[in-house]
């Protein structure tokens, strides 16, 4: 447990990192003023906060409310007070302000690591419990079908992977995959088969993406997305022909196609080039080449600069 120590006293700071390495605790990290304990924080992962209140600039109190006003939610950090004042008010105003126990100096070693180590406890019963909300989180993004990422997953994956365009400015495509006359595979081969069809495709699908950050999700029904993030259009393009020529030598049987006597999709594609201006544009727009990919015949690809101009004059 990585433990940060804040005192403008140098001996108080000697003291408690001789107790606390000495009971096999890493070597704490010091610091004097809210200014250097802040930098800390920024730059390590900090398990647990020794302070005392009365610091030079901003104290203990103020830092601490600092502290818990700016770090996420999901990110807490159990802060000990180092205090000379035994008064019952000043030590509720210091828990008040977000501390989690207090210390009176001078520091008595027995009772210091018996609040390390009581603290020590409680991080890692909180860390494993948000494992856990983590992992449920995620079962909530997936497809229970096809086990890829769902709509849920896929709003809040392309919210992000958008922001991180915005700060990198790097190219991201898009591309949106319907698969050709499922209705009438659903007619004929029933349900329960074009389920084992949508678990198959999406499995292919998934075979053709290049990274872990390439996203694939079930839009709904039999439409699925592809977020390529840092991916040129041509790029896009190249990996758009190998699904369809994958889904043309796994030849998934569809005698009732239009299009041809196995599975086929269509394919919009997308790119930030194009002038969107949000990640919903970015979708629209490959929204808006996948129904003309499937209006020119299906089973084919189509970019949204190709029909860009006459798209936005619909619009």
């Amino acid at each position: 447990m990585q433990i940060l120590v804040v005192d403008d006293s140098a001996l108080v700071r000697d003291l408690v990192t001789s107790i606390v390495v000495g009971a096999g605790y890493p070597q704490p990290l010091p610091a004097k003023d809210a200014r250097e304990a802040k930098a800390h924080i920024k730059r390590s992962v900090v398990d647990l906060i020794l302070m005392d209140i009365s610091l030079p600039g901003v104290d203990g109190l103020q830092l601490t409310r600092q502290i818990r006003r700016n770090l996420k939610d999901d990110y807490w950090i159990p802060i000990i007070f180092l205090t000379v004042k035994d008064d019952p008010d000043y030590l509720a105003a210091a828990i008040d302000a977000g501390g989690d126990d207090y210390l009176v100096k001078p520091v008595n070693q027995v009772v210091l690591l018996a609040k390390v180590h009581a603290m020590s406890r409680i991080s890692k019963m909180k860390a494993a419990l948000d494992e856990t909300n983590l992992q449920l989180s995620r079962l909530t993004q997936i497809d229970a079908l096809t086990n890829v990422i769902n709509r849920r997953g896929f709003d809040e994956s392309l919210e992000h992977t958008w922001r991180l365009y915005r700060r990198n400015n790097q190219e991201l495509c898009l591309l949106f995959l319907d698969i050709d006359d499922f209705k009438t595979y659903n007619d004929n081969y029933g349900h329960p088969q074009g389920d084992r069809c949508l678990r198959q495709v999406s499995e292919l699908f998934k075979s053709c993406l290049r990274s872990d950050s390439d996203i694939l999700a079930r839009y709904g029904g039999e439409e699925f997305v592809i977020v390529l993030p840092n991916t040129t259009l041509r790029a896009a393009e190249k990996l758009a022909q190998k699904i369809l020529h994958r889904l043309a030598q796994e030849q998934i049987e569809h005698q009732h196609s239009h299009v041809a006597p196995y599975i086929t999709t269509s394919i919009g594609i997308s790119t930030t080039r194009d002038g969107a201006t949000t990640a919903q544009k970015l979708l629209s727009q490959a929204d808006r080449s996948l129904y003309k990919a499937k209006s020119n015949g299906r089973s084919q690809i189509c970019c949204y600069e190709d029909i860009g101009q006459s798209a936005e004059t619909e619009l």
